[in-house]
């Protein structure tokens, strides 16, 4: 029953567009270049990513020691960092760079104590600029919260960059996105536009008919009469021609 209904209503609609097929090319006409302006209006997404491992302290590690064979227990201090970031005047920061957002959490594929720094932004200028300001804080944003808890010198985990993108990633979706929206709405405004006209239309049609009905009617009442007195006329002559002698 419900594929026969879609079947009635697919039928419907194909038949009101092959009736009125210049209203839905009138209405194409106008939603194509809309479509068009959509896709201009807006800006793909630029996306940059940064990896940034945080290193054991000087005294940890002693002179000459190398950092990455002592790695354990930085776990927390990348939470805490990340958390760092996170806050008001990085944000606002970042903002001022034109980025539309910015993430830093823990890079989750590996054990190592590393933080995934992304940004996306609608240039690849924004990104870059916005990349660099939240990989420029992770240093001062150690400092501080070590600092603020006492933490000597020798002591404080250190931060280094060991990747970072050259080159945005581009996404087209925002764009894609928004043109198949403005498509959608084109198309469902031309069908109900269409619609209403072909309604309006049929119903013209109807009450011409109807007119032309009612008056077919009056005028073979209006001719009777006088088709009468013309049969009567003849036989009155006719009477009054065998009364003469």
């Amino acid at each position: 029953m419900a594929s026969d209904a879609e079947a009635v209503r697919f039928n419907g609609v194909l038949g009101l567009v092959t009736r009125r097929w210049y209203f839905v090319i009138a209405g194409l006409l106008v939603t194509l270049p809309l479509t068009h302006l959509a896709t201009q209006r807006v800006s793909p997404v630029y996306t940059m990513k940064a990896s940034v491992v945080l290193l054991a302290p000087e005294k940890t590690v002693g002179p000459g020691g190398n950092p990455y064979l002592v790695m354990g227990g930085l776990e927390a201090a990348v939470d805490v960092a990340a958390a760092g970031l996170s806050s008001d005047p990085v944000q606002e920061r970042l903002a001022g760079t034109g980025a539309v957002s910015g993430l830093v959490e823990r890079d989750t594929g590996t054990a190592a104590p590393i933080l995934l720094v992304t940004v996306e932004a609608p240039s690849a200028a924004s990104a870059a600029a916005g990349l660099e300001v939240l990989v420029d804080q992770v240093p001062a944003t150690l400092s501080t919260i070590q600092s603020s808890a006492g933490v000597e010198d020798r002591q404080l985990i250190r931060s280094e960059v060991i990747a970072s993108s050259r080159q945005p990633a581009v996404s087209y979706r925002p764009q894609l996105r928004a043109a198949l929206m403005v498509l959608a709405a084109g198309v469902a405004a031309t069908l109900m536009l269409t619609a209403l006209a072909d309604s309006l239309l049929l119903r013209r049609r109807r009450r011409r008919a109807r007119s032309a009905e009612h008056a077919v009617p009056q005028l073979r009442m209006t001719e009777e009469p006088d088709d009468a007195d013309g049969r009567d006329g003849v036989a009155d002559l006719t009477a009054a021609r065998g009364r003469k002698p």
